[in-house]
């Protein structure tokens, strides 16, 4: 799955928020529902974001915050602003069992 794709698809769980990945009412800012959409932990935040997408750059990261939280875009404008301006990244993902890699992680603020 493109990143353009899980945050269109995380974008239908629940409404837009900012400042935060997700939130308890289910709300998600653009990376949140990235992170919701391919199940990830909202909790560790960007290093979960960076496991799935090896290829995302922290200034790609920085765009899509500021186009979330600062400029008001919707989630969908700003997939569709990364498939225009080519700078969709893929998916891996590992199924295999793996032990948590971030025990004592808390709610991250992406700020």
């Amino acid at each position: 799955m493109r990143l353009s794709e899980a945050i269109r698809l995380g974008s239908l769980l629940g409404p837009q928020i900012t400042c935060y990945y997700v939130a308890e009412n289910g709300g998600s800012c653009a990376l949140g529902a990235a992170i919701r959409a391919l199940g990830l932990k909202p909790q560790y935040g960007y290093a979960e974001l960076r496991r799935v997408f090896p290829t995302l750059r922290q200034s790609l990261v920085e765009a899509i915050v500021k186009r979330n939280d600062s400029l008001g875009w919707t989630r969908e404008q700003i997939a569709d602003w990364i498939v225009s301006n080519n700078l969709d990244c893929v998916a891996v993902l590992d199924c295999s069992p793996q032990e948590e890699q971030f025990p004592s992680a808390q709610l991250v603020v992406h700020r």
